[in-house]
């Protein structure tokens, strides 16, 4: 299959990052920015205090000054991309059903408030196509997204079947976004098939993992801060570097320090209130 999907980011190979290896450390004073926007990306949306992977979040984020959402992506029975990251209902909507069972009718049909961890007060709160996402981003279009493919529908349905159907749905999105997977095989296909910017997120730290990640040269390098070592340094490239989950604002200021451009986080309000963000 061949594709024309463009993208409008407008994506520049990163800046030089400050920090281990960085040439100036004075201008970690400042606020920290990627991109001219606060360096947060709000992990499934605001996914703290709403729930995850729903326009509510995603719209509570961009209100509490989000540039950057992430969200992820599965297939219903017939195949329709939903913001969705687990494979099944069972936290989400207490339901004890695959994604894979259920059609896009019925799914539209069910409540994903995350009930056991946010009360009712979101029970009113439905699954969300992408296609229909993508009418929302675009009222943000200043708001790039990072849009995750995840590993479950592409064993259940195939890669050819997944990547055809995120692409059909993502056809109407103006707004600047990005795909991303932890299968290496997504961010191949999505090169060989688009112009679309990729990330490819690091499972585990080691040769193997870091000579793939040359290899691929996504345009973003995701990796849990926690899966990092410490007494190795942040390699560089061609990409951008986004850890998570960070929570709190020493640790974010730490990773800045050591060369990562961007964090990713579920409490996007009280990150973004941290005098990291903060412009003077």
């Amino acid at each position: 299959m061949t594709s024309i999907l463009s993208n409008s980011s407008g994506l520049t190979p990163p800046e030089p990052v400050s920090g281990e290896g960085g040439a100036d450390d004075t201008s970690l004073c400042g606020p920290w920015r990627f991109r001219q926007k606060p360096a947060l990306v709000a992990h499934r949306g605001y996914a703290q205090l709403f729930p995850e992977n729903t326009l509510t979040a995603l719209a509570a984020a961009v209100d509490a000054g989000a540039a950057f959402v992430e969200f992820d992506i599965q297939l219903s029975k017939d195949q329709v991309p939903f913001l969705m990251h687990d494979p099944d209902l069972k936290r989400t909507a207490n339901i004890d059903k695959s994604v894979f069972e259920l059609t896009m009718r019925e799914l539209s049909n069910i409540s994903v408030g995350e009930q056991s961890r946010l009360g009712g007060r979101f029970s009113n709160i439905k699954p969300t196509t992408l296609e229909h996402a993508c009418t929302h981003l675009n009222e943000w279009p200043d708001v790039h997204s990072f849009i995750e493919v995840k590993q479950h529908s592409v064993e259940h349905f195939g890669l050819e079947l997944v990547m055809r159907k995120l692409f059909e749905a993502v056809k109407s999105l103006t707004a600047p976004f990005t795909v991303i997977s932890f299968l290496e095989e997504v961010v191949e296909y999505t090169k060989e098939h688009s112009v679309l910017s990729t990330g490819w997120v690091i499972r585990d730290w080691n040769e193997q993992s870091l000579a793939t990640l040359h290899r691929l040269s996504p345009e973003f390098a995701y990796c849990s801060y926690t899966n990092i070592p410490l007494d190795q340094p942040v390699p560089s490239g061609p990409w951008s570097w986004v850890v998570y989950e960070v929570t709190d604002e020493d640790t974010a200021a730490f990773w800045r320090k050591r060369g990562v451009h961007m964090i990713e986080s579920m409490t996007v309000g009280r990150m973004l209130d941290c005098a990291l963000f903060k412009e003077e």
